[in-house]
């Protein structure tokens, strides 16, 4: 219990210093509360003197220009020796202007208490009148339902400098708090989680941001101690914010599984208990993310579809029947962590090793333009996932609020200045008080057809009330030019309402092929709605034409890739047999065209390779066909869906980005059908001896989508990407498919990618795709990693490291098939025509000496290499095994630090946290030379 003491000196300011005489002491802190017409104070005084003491306190309230608004009491107390009494004053039936985000208006609120002849002005405080409730399944502020528009990191939590150290002395800077928290409301954002720190929130009632603050422990925990650590760190904050006006929630545990300790749920009771005895005025969260509702006013839900699990289109699931009133546990929804899609000082994703790197590859792959797509993905999903629950909030959904928690700065903290990210941008958009919002999953289109989707007018302005009597206006806009626009006429919509509108918008007959853009526009200038925009992929017809030379053969027994095959103008014969099939003419399997008639035939099919053909084989669905006795051995089929396909080698991305095999064209009438493949391959190490793989997905792109099996002279391509059902509608699949039936008719079939002269590991662009199934390689991004591994730098991987062959556990993690002392990673490569020799650079980081064994093709070279500590060294040269542009195997043979990895499957390694660094060595890169 904290203790002021106060001595009876004429108008003094209550401080911490000692004084000499004392003679009341007050008990606890000062808890001064206001509703929207009312303000209430309450004192604890105790009489430490052997004789009674009477007194009086009163109170005045200022308006914020200094002008007198009202006077409490004096109300009398008296206080026998050595008693302590609490002493209330309220004022009601006031008539204040109210404090709302969007008008932080704060009242000078002065408490002084008398004895005697001698005053003492006991508090001096700015408080706004304002009342937060739960009532039913929602938010209120100020009797109104109140949308949250948060960000779940202020202060900001990851604010480094330029070697990766955090450098959180900027958050005591009061010129950048200023700065940041007028970037927050430029954004549009009324809440955050900001914490107790006195200057943030100082800045948080002035500038008009609510705050959700308590205690964040508990994650993972199973013993029951972390309660009562709770108990005591959510204690002082809640006596601490109490008094300030933008507290709004507070949050009495982090992530804490009731299911790990039978004790959690009682005492999380316990702990709800107790503070709303210490504040009965603001709602809880009894358990951010994982409480379920239970023991807490709010249900608390942390939420990261699209990227450690899940797709972007689940984020349909918000308008979903357990979000809506009546369900679950019926108490108003937060999403006080959602989004994640960390980037760092470099614009790309953090590349910490398990979840945030395999969320990594598996939202934007190893394209060349890392660092562009992250950033472009963290917009995306920043947007998605904030829209879709705007879109579905309202009286009849429980959602109320959400936070994203991502990384969308760039600090730069020696001059105390940062820089918005491009998902800044959206936030401003998608937070503006009445959202326009397109709700369409088909954003592909050709030339001539119609795009079909719903506006949504989301009405949560506050300020300016109903929405009446006006229009949207949607552009098709592409190279800054207007195509086509269309206005749509809004009636009405009321606070906290959402009207919907259906769009169809046709594009014109004369584009160019590329991106474009739907942009939504409210005309109603007294509204405060930012106009928002759909980016699109809009292409004519005749982009997808392949070259008239190239005839095909085509066995399609269903006649659906036939059927595609002729509306695109492709030339083809159909064959029904294989035992007279020309090696020049390159051969088409159409979709789940692999039947008995192939397979009893498969003797004339693969001589048909080996003596030089080539084959594509378009999609299989597996089930009561053949199609997996045609797969390669150490090969199969799974099922596995997934928006993104990321591409290894630029024979499939001819005039396409990287994001362009992102999101394809919804094909369902029932759901969310826009995923570009459904059925991947599963492969193991040996199929990488002779398999190229193309394109992959998945988290650690352990899954490839397209690889070409090499036997003879000939290959088969096999493609799982979903472009026969989508090429007709669909101007990318169908340029996917082009692309596939060019390669397939080019000379240019090569088991593994030529490199450089110089190929820098991790580089992506320098790569060159040498590492496409890393789990099954044994050769994992060296990166941070919660602390475990740290190379001084924070986001920029600095090489490779050998982990083994490993699998998947769970969400992105991933764990060693088999944990051994020694360790082996492999790739392929062609190294450059007239290369003769290579070396390779090592980097020791620890402080004792490692080794490595290097084989080319599977033949061990020389002896072990000793590498001393904490250093760098380039080892070599090795002569090529031979000059004529082959392939040659590279396998690395190293020491694996098993007791440094410990848990790290499972990211709690408690001995490996301690040693910060594992004792392994990292491969930086590799020199080729005449």
């Amino acid at each position: 219990m904290r203790l002021y003491s106060v001595i009876i000196l004429s108008f003094a300011v209550l401080s911490n210093n000692c004084f000499a005489q004392t003679q009341v002491c007050i008990l606890d802190e000062i808890f001064v509360w206001t509703t929207q017409d009312s303000i209430h104070t309450q004192l604890i005084l105790h009489n430490n003197t052997d004789a009674p003491i009477n007194g009086v306190v009163k109170q005045s309230i200022n308006c914020s220009d200094g002008e007198p608004f009202e006077k409490i009491g004096p109300n009398d107390f008296k206080i026998v020796p050595n008693q302590t009494i609490t002493v209330e004053l309220s004022g009601t039936v006031l008539k204040p202007k109210l404090w709302w985000p969007e008008s932080p208006y704060l009242h000078q609120v002065q408490t002084q208490i008398s004895v005697g002849d001698k005053d003492f002005i006991l508090d001096s405080r700015k408080l706004g009148f304002r009342t937060f409730e739960v009532r039913g399944s929602h938010f209120y502020l100020n009797g109104k339902p109140y949308y949250l528009r948060a960000l779940s990191q202020i202060p900001p939590g990851r604010v480094y400098d330029s070697n990766g150290n955090k450098a959180p002395e900027v958050w005591n800077d009061e010129a950048f708090v200023k700065k940041f928290f007028a970037k927050m409301k430029e954004l549009n954002i009324n809440a955050g989680r900001i914490g107790d720190n006195e200057l943030w929130v100082k800045y948080a009632d002035e500038m008009g941001i609510l705050n959700v603050a308590g205690s964040y422990s508990g994650a993972g925990e199973r013993d029951i101690k972390v309660m009562e650590h709770n108990k005591k760190q959510f204690t002082p904050i809640i006596k601490k914010l109490r008094n300030h006006t933008s507290t709004a929630i507070y949050t009495l545990a982090n992530e804490i599984k009731w299911e790990n300790n039978a004790s959690f749920l009682p005492l999380a009771e316990y702990n709800y208990v107790f503070a709303k005895q210490l504040d009965p005025t603001r709602p809880l969260i009894g358990n951010a993310g994982f409480g379920g509702g239970k023991a807490s006013d709010i249900e608390d839900i942390h939420d990261y579809r699209g990227w450690y699990g899940n797709v972007i289109t689940s984020v349909d699931d918000f308008d979903g029947g357990f979000y809506h009133i009546g369900q679950g546990t019926n108490k108003p929804i937060t999403f006080t962590e959602c989004v994640g899609a960390y980037t760092g000082l470099s614009g790309g994703f953090l590349m910490s090793s398990n979840k945030s790197l395999s969320g990594a590859l598996r939202t934007v792959g190893d394209g060349a333009e890392f660092a562009a797509d992250s950033l472009w993905y963290q917009a995306v999903i920043t947007k998605e996932m904030m829209e879709a629950m705007r879109r579905a909030r309202g009286m009849e959904n429980r959602i109320c609020g959400a936070f994203p928690f991502s990384d969308y700065w760039f600090w730069d903290v020696p001059n105390r200045d940062f820089r918005a990210k491009p998902a800044v941008d959206t936030l401003k958009i998608t937070y503006s008080p009445v959202l326009l919002s397109l709700h369409c999953w088909s954003r592909h289109a050709f030339a001539g057809e119609i795009i079909k989707g719903t506006i949504y007018i989301v009405n949560d302005d506050v300020m300016f009330g109903d929405i009446k009597d006006a229009t949207v206006t949607v552009s098709l806009i592409q190279n800054e030019k207007v195509l086509v626009a269309k206005d749509f006429h809004i009636d009405y919509v009321e606070y906290y309402g959402t009207a919907r509108l259906p769009l169809e918008l046709r594009v014109p007959a004369n584009v160019d092929a590329g991106c474009a853009k739907l942009l939504l526009k409210l005309n109603k200038p007294t509204a405060n709605c930012n106009a928002n925009e759909v980016e699109l992929f809009i292409a004519p017809k005749s982009w997808v034409l392949v070259n008239e030379k190239n005839v095909f053969a085509l066995y399609d027994p269903s006649g659906k890739t036939e059927l595609l095959l002729k509306n695109m103008g492709i030339n083809f014969r159909h064959i029904s047999r294989f035992d007279s099939l020309d090696v020049n003419i390159p051969l088409v399997v159409g979709m789940n065209g692999v039947d008995k008639a192939l397979i009893s035939d498969s003797e004339n099919f693969w001589r048909f390779v080996e003596k030089g053909g080539r084959v594509l084989v378009l999609e299989q669905h597996p089930g009561p066909t053949e199609s997996l006795l045609m797969l390669p051995e150490d090969t199969a089929l799974v099922e596995y869906s997934e928006l993104f396909v990321n591409v290894e080698r630029q024979l499939l991305s001819h005039d396409l980005r990287h994001r362009d095999f992102f999101l394809w064209n919804n094909i369902s009438q029932n759901s969310n059908d826009c995923f570009p493949v459904k059925f991947s391959f599963d492969i193991k190490p040996a199929a990488l001896e002779h398999s190229a793989i193309i394109a992959n997905c998945g988290h650690h792109l352990q899954y490839p989508v397209v690889m070409e099996y090499f036997k003879g002279d000939g290959s088969v391509i096999f493609s799982q990407l979903e472009c026969i059902s989508r090429a007709n509608s669909d101007p990318v699949a169908a340029k996917v498919l082009t692309n596939l039936l060019e390669y397939l008719a080019s000379n240019e079939h090569s088991f593994a990618p030529q490199v450089g002269w110089e190929v820098r590991f991790a580089d992506f662009n320098s790569e060159n795709g040498i590492f496409a199934a890393p789990l099954k390689q044994g050769i994992s991004i060296n990166s941070h990693n919660y602390g475990r591994v740290s190379y001084k730098s924070y986001d920029l991987p600095d090489g490779r490291r050998v982990i083994g062959e490993q699998k998947l556990v769970r969400m992105g993690y991933i764990a060693p098939v088999k944990l051994d002392k020694t360790g082996k990673g492999f790739f392929f490569l062609t190294p450059p025509k007239e290369a003769k020799t290579f070396t390779i650079t090592v980097k020791n980081p620890v402080e004792i000496p490692l080794w490595f064994l290097l084989y080319l093709n599977d033949r061990q070279v020389g002896e072990k290499i000793i590498i001393k500590p904490e250093t760098t060294i380039e080892v070599g040269p090795w002569p090529i095994p031979s000059s004529h542009g082959e392939a040659m195997k590279i396998t690395l043979e190293v020491p694996i630090d098993v007791e440094a990895l410990g848990s790290e499957a499972q990211g709690m390694s408690k001995e490996g946290e301690k040693r910060k660094v594992i004792q392994e060595l990292v491969f930086t890169k590799m020199n080729f030379a005449k």
